[in-house]
């Protein structure tokens, strides 16, 4: 598995993982672009995704205000659970927040995020 920065580009892959790893959520491209890509003014962000080759097999994103870190949504492939995708996708945030200067790191709970 590499982790390498989430892009636009692969918006489509990201899109078909969630409705893998979602079953009771309907995501389109749209919603997941502003999710990942469309942050408040002023807040730093980052998206990591985890890959088995060519294939997509988890990803997150994160976004700072520049005192709190907040992991706004994160999706794992069903299929390949128990492969340590999760925990390394945690690890990258955990960097992520470390090298923005935060001290700490929340779940799905980002103000104005109406998703999570």
């Amino acid at each position: 598995m590499r982790i390498r920065a989430l892009t636009r580009e692969d918006l489509k892959a990201a899109t078909a993982l969630c409705a893998r790893a979602w079953a009771y959520d309907h995501v389109t491209q749209t919603l997941l672009h502003e999710k990942v890509f469309e942050d408040p003014p002023g807040e730093a962000s980052a998206a990591s995704g985890a890959w088995e080759g060519d294939t997509l097999v988890g990803f997150v994103a994160l976004c700072s205000d520049g005192r709190t870190a907040w992991i706004k949504i994160a999706a794992a492939e069903p299929a390949r659970r128990h492969r340590g995708i999760s925990s390394a996708l945690l690890g990258e945030a955990e960097g992520w927040a470390t090298k923005v200067g935060v001290r700490s790191l929340r779940l799905m709970d980002h103000p104005g995020n109406y998703l999570t």
